[in-house]
C-alpha cells in the first residue's frame, strides 16, 4: 500500500511540474493555449486522484468481495474531461488553441505515470534508510 501512495505522490509531482513548464511555454506562444494546457493538466491530476482513490479502495477490498472495478468515479472522470473540453472550446472558439491545449494537458498525468513506471524513479533504492531506520 505504501508503494501505491508513493507512486500517486510522485506522479502528481511530476505531472504538476510538467503542467507548469509546458503551460508557461504555451502561454508565451498564445495566451489561450497556455490557459488550456493549465486547465487540462489540473483536470487530469484531479481525475488521477479520483482513480487513485478508487484503486485504494479496490486494493483494500477482500478478494472475494471484488466483483467489478469500474465505479461512479470512472463516470465522474469522464464528466470532468467533458466539462474541461467544453470550457476550453468556449474560451477560444475561433482558433481552438485552448481546446487543443486542454486536450493535450489532460495527457500530462498519463505521461508522468508512464515515465515513472518505465524509469522506476518512484521506487526506493536498497539501503536508503537513515540513521533512525526510516526510509528517506
Amino acid at each position: 500500500m505504501e508503494t501505491l501512495k508513493r507512486f500517486e505522490r510522485m506522479t502528481l509531482l511530476f505531472s504538476l511540474a510538467l503542467t507548469l513548464a509546458v503551460s508557461g511555454g504555451g502561454y508565451v506562444y498564445s495566451a489561450p493555449l497556455g490557459k488550456g494546457l493549465l486547465l487540462g493538466g489540473v483536470a487530469g491530476m484531479l481525475v488521477f486522484c479520483l482513480h487513485a482513490r478508487a484503486m485504494k479502495r479496490l486494493a483494500d477490498a477482500p478478494v472475494k468481495g471484488v466483483l467489478s472495478a469500474p465505479s461512479a468515479w470512472t463516470w465522474m472522470g469522464w464528466a470532468v474531461y467533458a466539462a474541461v473540453l467544453i470550457k476550453a472550446h468556449g474560451a477560444d472558439p475561433d482558433r481552438l488553441h485552448a481546446f487543443w491545449g486542454a486536450a493535450g494537458g489532460l495527457m500530462f498525468v498519463r505521461i508522468a505515470a508512464v515515465f515513472l513506471g518505465v524509469t522506476g524513479l518512484d521506487l526506493r533504492a536498497e539501503g536508503a534508510e537513515g540513521a533512525d531506520g526510516r526510509n528517506r
